[in-house]
This record gives structure tokens, C-alpha cells and sequence, in this order.
């Protein structure tokens, strides 16, 4: 038994010195499966020695401690007591210490080969980053000419070889507005006006076209209900006109005032920081009759102005329509008891169904679900049958 376990140390110890000197990532892959399929046999082969307490694979870590005592001093964590720490095979002479055992040295030379590899695909193109560029004096610009990039996180330093320049993102910036009219595809987009703002980013730009590129974002964002990005191209957008960067300032505060009005989200701070000289603007004006509207409870004069707002504002007042609209109708059926008849056209105005071709359609849909008798050929809803549903039947 003496015998096998000799030879089983030598053996592992042969291994090891080969793992530690092979460069080559393939070899060493190879060498590690043997090793690892070595240590399993072992472990199974010699049951006698297992059950005598002999420990294959602890006889390995202290022979091959006696032979080259390498070892990392690890000092004791305060919290961690003789009772609750896992028992680890050290040796006599280096108790409190980590033995390189032919295992951790397989581990570390794997950890080692692999951020070799990473290094290598860092500085694949030309090895110089952005940082390099600053520190030599010379104008820290990229100079890739891709128009379309796939957005990756960054690992490491960005290179010179993978950054756009200016003029090439102003090509890339308009290359996806044109993809985006002629074929929406929302995924896509987004990944390209990420990677715009990263190249951006890296070189510390920031001019009309860092603010065009997150205005052109926010739209988008604000079209596919992607809440988040909206919100994180706002919070850069703010900071920019901060600046006195030129862009659309007025549009995108009044974005954040429907936001914070749909939201519940600090209306009182937007109100409050709004600056004085845009306050006639279309935009904000628009923005503060919705506000006034939706506190007063006025719900045909909010459908006027949803029919009616400009560019994305539509967007943000959605989260309000049904609310308004189911609240209106219910006032409206509980009020009139004569005429026992409503022309559709009326409740057309009321609950803001004003398309030209499918507003009357739609609006007798919108009666149905809500329990009421609607009269579609005539054009008229009948009143006291649509009671009913909304305060219930009359009491006996």
C-alpha cells in the first residue's frame, strides 16, 4: 500500500511540473483532464487506504509539501473560530498557510491562461486607448469608420482602432433614424444608439449631437413604453441643457412634467424648477392644461388636448385614459335621465373617441364592456337600460 502511494506522489508531482511549464492553452487543457481523472482513480482504486485513515490525496498534498514547501500565508479571519472553520489539509510545519497541492496549481494556472486571453483580445487592433492618446498630448478621437457597432460593456480601456469619430457617428446616428422609418425593429435600434452614446461617452463629447442622439433615443423609448431608457436619457438630456447645450429643452421638460403628473413622481419639483422663459412654449403650455385638467376632472377638456399634443406627449398621457374615461362615462349615465337617449356623437367628444372612420365603433365597444345598450344603426345609447350596470338595480 506504502508502494502504490509512492508512486501515486510521484506521479502527481510529474504532472504538476508539467501543467507549470506548458504554455500552450490546448496541451494544458489536456494535462488537466488527465490530472483530474488521476486524482478520481486514487481516490477509488486504494479503499483500503481510505478506510485506514491513509487519505490518498492527503498523503499528496504533504508529500508534495515536504518536497517544495510553496505555500501562501493566508491570515485567520477575526470572526471565524477553531469550531466553525472547515478543516483543511495542511501539514505540521505549515499550519495556517495554503500548500500548493497539484489541484490549487491547476486552478491558478487556468485563472492565469485565461485572463492571458482576455488581454490578448483587449488589444487585439492596435494596443493604444483612448487614455494613452491624453497622456501623449494628441487628441484622444477613435478612428473606426463601421457605421453599425455592436454595443458591448467595457471590460477594459477603450481602443483607438474601436471608437468612431464625430463625423462617423453623425452618419451612424442618421443611418438608424433611416432603418428606424423604413422598417421599425426597436431591438435594433436601441443596441445602435447605445453604442453611439458609449463611443460618445469614451471620448468626452459633448455637444448637438450628444444631445440629438438621446432626444432621438427618449422618442423611441418613449414609443416602445421603455420606461427606462426614457428615463436614463432624461437624467443625461437634463444634465447636457444644464450645460447650455442647444437642443429641444422645452419639449423634453414637458415630457417630464406628463411623466411626474402619470407617475406620482416629484410634480412639485418639476413645477417649481420650471424656468420662467419657457413657459409660454407650445410644449410646456400644453403640459400644464393636461395638469390642470386632470386635477379639475375635466375629462372632455383632457380628450381635447390628448386629441391635440404634440409630437410624444400622446405617449404619456395613455396611463390617464381609461381612468378618465371610465370615471366619465359614469357621471355621464348617472346625469342624464332625459332624454332617455344619447347620440353617440355626443359621447363621442366626451370620451375622446374622434376617430373619423372607427370612432363610433369603437365607442359602442367601449359601452358594451361596460354593461350599457348601445344602438349602433341609429347612432344612439339608451340611457336608463345602461343605468343598470353602473349603480345596479333599482331597489324592491
Amino acid at each position: 500500500m506504502k508502494k502504490k502511494n509512492q508512486k501515486a506522489e510521484e506521479k502527481a508531482q510529474k504532472l504538476a511540473r508539467k501543467l507549470a511549464k506548458t504554455k500552450v492553452q490546448s496541451k494544458a487543457k489536456k494535462l488537466k483532464e488527465n490530472f483530474q481523472k488521476f486524482l478520481d482513480k486514487t481516490d477509488t482504486a486504494c479503499p483500503e487506504a481510505v478506510a485506514s485513515g491513509e487519505d490518498t490525496r492527503t498523503s499528496l498534498v504533504q508529500s508534495a509539501n515536504t518536497a517544495a514547501p510553496k505555500v501562501l500565508t493566508i491570515p485567520t479571519p477575526p470572526w471565524a473560530s477553531s469550531s466553525s472553520r472547515p478543516k483543511t489539509n495542511f501539514s505540521s510545519t505549515a499550519v495556517g498557510t495554503l500548500v500548493k497541492t497539484p489541484q490549487e496549481l491547476a486552478r491558478r494556472l487556468q485563472r492565469e491562461q485565461r485572463f492571458k486571453a482576455l488581454e490578448t483580445a483587449d488589444h487585439a487592433h492596435t494596443g493604444r486607448s483612448l487614455v494613452d492618446s491624453r497622456a501623449e498630448g494628441s487628441t484622444a478621437i477613435g478612428t473606426c469608420s463601421d457605421l453599425e457597432k455592436e454595443y458591448l460593456r467595457l471590460t477594459s480601456l477603450p481602443d483607438v482602432a474601436s471608437v468612431r469619430p464625430p463625423k462617423v457617428l453623425k452618419a451612424a446616428l442618421e443611418l438608424t433614424k433611416k432603418k428606424w422609418l423604413d422598417k421599425p425593429d426597436y431591438e435594433s435600434a436601441c443596441e445602435q444608439l447605445k453604442s453611439i452614446r458609449q463611443d460618445l461617452t469614451v471620448q468626452y463629447i459633448k455637444d448637438e449631437l450628444t444631445v440629438e442622439v438621446y432626444e432621438t433615443h427618449a422618442r423611441l423609448a418613449l414609443e416602445m413604453d421603455d420606461y427606462c431608457e426614457y428615463n436614463r436619457c432624461q437624467t443625461v438630456l437634463k444634465e447636457l441643457y444644464a450645460d447650455g447645450i442647444l437642443g429641444n429643452q422645452a419639449e423634453f421638460i414637458a415630457y417630464r412634467i406628463l411623466y411626474a403628473l402619470a407617475y406620482q413622481e416629484n410634480l412639485h419639483l418639476e413645477l417649481r424648477h420650471l424656468p420662467m422663459q419657457l413657459r409660454q412654449h407650445p410644449f410646456i403650455k400644453h403640459a400644464l392644461q393636461v395638469c390642470k385638467a386632470i386635477k379639475a376632472r375635466q375629462h372632455w377638456r383632457f380628450f381635447e388636448l390628448f386629441n391635440g399634443a404634440p409630437r410624444m406627449s400622446p405617449y404619456l398621457m395613455d396611463p390617464h385614459v381609461k381612468k378618465l374615461r371610465d370615471a366619465a362615462y359614469s357621471a355621464i349615465i348617472k346625469a342624464y335621465n332625459a332624454p332617455p337617449r344619447l347620440p353617440l356623437t355626443f359621447l363621442q367628444w366626451q370620451l375622446g373617441f374622434s376617430h373619423p372612420k372607427h370612432g363610433q365603433e369603437d365607442l359602442a365597444k367601449f359601452i358594451r364592456v361596460q354593461g350599457g345598450v348601445v344602438d349602433l344603426e341609429n347612432g344612439f345609447i339608451d340611457v336608463q337600460l345602461s343605468r343598470s350596470a353602473v349603480i345596479g338595480p333599482p331597489r324592491a
